[in-house]
């Protein structure tokens, strides 16, 4: 949905001051203005967006030439979650979806996130434990009445740790989410991305509020982000391939950059490579940076607590640990280097076959693309 152009600058003026009480007027026009167009967009769709519960908004955050995006899933509560199951005969997708979206939701708009790379993400905890009560290993296994179990801890969680219940208005929901896009415009991490990009505060951020589908419906159904380019040549081309990595007792910069080194020495990219990121302390580090800028990359980092952009990274670590070390007790750390070097180099890159790659390996992959184009 599109707002007229001089409100939408005299709302992000608004809250660039740092008050959104302060925004008076505009806040009023703007929230009038987005009823509007969600009225219509229910229109468009023939259902209630905000009240029944068939269908999800999404709020996509966007910054002109920002590498930048985040996402609030909303209109979902103990009402709408009944609705859902109807609507889709699926009883426990309903509840799998409003589990994740109290997760999301509770995180990115509430601030209930891990305060540091020690701490664990409160929510998964949660999800451990009523794993390890079940006796299954992952979330796929859990079963509808684990997952409305979920919902409850996850409830009681963000009551005893934000002082306050989850909304379960639809429009409070979308106005938290409206709010939280525009704070985060100022929030430290994102004015050191900006230093560190040369991205004028001016700019400002926008929102988006879009209809959205679901990816966790079924076997048919899915979501997720992939490469859609190969890190060496720039081809068109994804093929999951693990090309950087450092072992070590303690994540320090020497390590990051030691990996960044290994990826570049294995695939020598030319320069304009997007080179994305969480924003620790050891990627924001001057050193590190430097070095990025010497090879010509370009930097995108992830805001914290931000998992879902770096879903195939995570994907990666985690097939790791569930295949190999959760799973063995190492004699030495030198042993454990060895094994895992031996997982990603034989294993992972070369015999594990990824359905996103139509069931080949990485390498396989690769193989087949580069005799395709040979052939054409």
């Amino acid at each position: 949905m599109n707002l007229p152009t001089e409100l939408l600058r005299t709302f992000i003026k608004a809250v660039d001051l740092g008050s959104f009480t302060r925004a008076g007027d505009a806040v009023g026009r703007t929230q009038s203005a987005v009823s509007l167009q969600m009225r219509r967009l229910e229109e468009m769709l023939d259902t209630q967006l905000v009240e029944r519960g068939t269908h999800r908004v999404k709020l996509t955050e966007e910054g002109a030439t920002l590498a930048s995006y985040a996402r609030r899933m909303l209109a979902l509560n103990d009402e709408a979650v009944a609705g859902l199951a109807r609507k889709t005969s699926n009883e426990r997708f309903a509840w799998d979806s409003y589990r994740r979206f109290i997760q999301m939701y509770g995180d990115v708009v509430m601030g209930l996130k891990p305060v540091s790379k020690e701490e664990h993400d409160p929510f998964e905890v949660i999800i451990d434990m009523v794993k390890d009560k079940r006796g299954v290993k992952l979330d796929t296994d859990l079963d509808t009445d684990d997952l409305k179990e979920l919902v409850q801890r996850f409830k009681a969680l963000i009551r005893a740790r934000i002082g306050r219940d989850f909304p379960v208005d639809p429009w409070e929901q979308l106005w938290g989410s409206v709010f939280a896009v525009f704070e985060s415009w100022n929030n430290e991490r994102a004015r050191v991305y900006r230093e560190l990009n040369d991205i004028p505060q001016s700019w400002g951020t926008a929102v988006n509020v879009q209809a959205m589908v679901f990816g966790n419906l079924g076997n048919t159904s899915a979501t997720g982000v992939a490469f859609t380019r190969d890190a060496g040549t720039g081809e068109d081309l994804f093929n999951g391939e693990l090309v950087g990595y450092a072992l070590d007792a303690h994540m320090t910069q020497q390590l990051v950059m030691q990996a960044l080194f290994r990826a570049v020495a294995a695939k020598r990219p030319g320069k304009g490579l997007l080179h994305h990121s969480d924003r620790g302390s050891q990627y924001c580090s001057q050193a590190y940076q430097k070095l990025l800028r010497q090879f010509g990359m370009q930097v995108s980092m992830s805001r914290k607590g931000n998992y879902w952009d770096n879903a195939p990274m995570e994907s990666c670590w985690g097939s790791l640990k569930t295949e190999l070390v959760h799973h063995r007790r190492f004699a030495s750390r030198e042993q454990a280097k060895r094994e895992i070097t031996e997982y990603i180099e034989i294993f992972y890159n070369r015999i594990r076959k990824q359905a996103r790659l139509g069931h080949l390996s990485p390498a396989a992959f690769s193989q087949q693309y580069y005799a395709m184009q040979m052939a054409a």
